[in-house]
């Protein structure tokens, strides 16, 4: 009996220290768990930082590549300014080719103007005598001032060409259109007066004729035969009946 309450009592103590032996390693156990949840908690709150970072990092490192291509944009390179450099001495070349012949051309150009000069005055003169010899040759008592509008065209083309007419000269060759005139007027006021005085001579002799072929036989001569008598009008050449 007394073994027996031996035994009870020592699987009482032996379970009473299993059981704070058991009781302090579950302590360790939840304590370990505990802290391992806390390091995962920790290390989550670390990674979500570190991600944060890294979004930060790649904006940083995205925007300092923008900026680096802008600032490329506006470097120029070195060919760029090799061929810049290229085209600058082109036109540098074509520029002083162009001034010496500018240069050229301005010592040549007083010769070529003589010359165009000299010809615009040659043909500017040949034209003018020809067509004022024309005007003369046309002009007549009755065309006076066409003629002279035709002279005044022919001096403005003359003077459209280059080729210089004073007004004194102008009004010289108008002058000399104007004595010409003068003389044809004069010359066919002579010619009808002629013409009038050999028509009242031929008409005077024609007259006389007929008077002295019949003196006689005018008398017996029906009175509705006879001729009425007729007198000329010397200065406006028209027979008037009497």
């Amino acid at each position: 009996m007394g073994y027996l309450v031996f035994a009870l009592v020592g699987f009482a103590c032996g379970g009473l220290a299993m059981f704070f032996a058991l009781d302090a390693k579950r302590k360790r156990v939840e304590k370990l768990h505990q802290q391992q949840e806390t390091q995962v908690r920790q290390n989550q709150e670390r990674s979500e930082e570190i991600n944060n970072r890294q979004k930060q990092l790649n904006q940083a490192i995205a925007s300092l590549n923008s900026g680096r291509q802008e600032f490329e944009k506006q470097v120029i390179s070195y060919r760029e300014l090799t061929d810049e450099n290229g085209l600058l001495k082109r036109d540098l070349r074509n520029l002083a080719i162009n001034m010496r012949k500018l240069e050229l051309d301005r010592d040549v150009q007083p010769q070529s103007q003589a010359v165009i000069a000299q010809k615009v005055d040659e043909i500017g003169s040949r034209y003018l005598k020809e067509n004022v010899k024309w005007i003369g040759n046309s002009l007549n008592a009755n065309n006076f001032a066409s003629c002279k509008q035709r002279l005044q065209d022919v001096i403005e083309r003359c003077r459209g060409i280059g080729f210089q007419i004073t007004e004194v000269e102008e009004a010289s060759y108008i002058a000399d259109l104007r004595a010409e005139y003068e003389k044809v007027v004069r010359a066919a006021f002579e010619r009808e007066e002629q013409a009038r005085i050999k028509a009242h001579g031929r008409f005077s002799a024609s007259k006389h004729e007929l008077s002295e072929s019949v003196p006689s036989c005018k008398k017996h001569w029906p009175r509705r035969l006879r001729r009425p008598r007729m007198s000329i009008a010397p200065k406006s050449k028209v027979l008037r009946l009497v």
